[in-house]
């Protein structure tokens, strides 16, 4: 998964990944495999994962569908 720097940059990566297009594909794809891995192409590294989990946990919070695992980890329903 990976966001565009911008529209000039089209193949540069964003520094975060955008939680709302990731949310859709995933949901989108729930229930047609087990288990999918999903790998992060961001200039923030570490940082965007963890961004993107704390993301991820408010939109739990706030019943989307989503399950917290662990700290890298989701279900999508």
């Amino acid at each position: 998964v990976s966001i565009p720097k911008s529209e000039r940059y089209p193949r540069g990566h964003a520094y975060f990944v955008e939680p709302a297009p990731l949310l859709r594909f995933l949901q989108e794809t729930a229930g047609s495999t087990d288990k999918l891995d999903v790998m992060l192409e961001a200039k923030g590294k570490d940082l965007a994962l963890f961004r993107l989990m704390e993301d991820l946990r408010r939109l739990a919070q706030d019943e989307q569908g989503i399950r917290i695992i662990n700290g890298a980890s989701i279900e999508v329903n």
